[in-house]
């Protein structure tokens, strides 16, 4: 993701099932009783609520592109190997 930027039709397959996602959800009754329960808490979230579906549209390959270069990088990168109690791992698999 940090080397180039999506095709197109890479970017949308990604993008599109959650636009979908988003505004199915939008027209039901739970999802806002749910969203809405914190609104009084937290004013700004009523603006991430109303929102959601034209900020997902309105993200861009580019804007990807953007945050995989900041956030995907080596330094910040690790590996976790998560094994019962008592599994004894292979050396080749806890090399750097």
């Amino acid at each position: 993701l940090a080397a180039k930027e999506l095709s197109a039709d890479e970017f949308e397959r990604a993008r599109g099932p959650l636009v979908t996602e988003a505004e199915h959800a939008a027209e039901n009754d739970g999802y806002w009783l749910h969203a809405l329960a914190g609104g009084e808490v937290e004013p700004r979230g009523r603006d991430l609520i109303r929102d959601r579906v034209s900020g997902l549209k309105a993200v861009t390959a580019a804007d990807v592109l953007k945050a995989a270069q900041e956030y995907l990088k080596d330094e910040r990168s690790f590996r976790m190997m998560v094994v019962p109690e008592g599994f004894a791992v292979p050396a080749e698999l806890t090399a750097p």
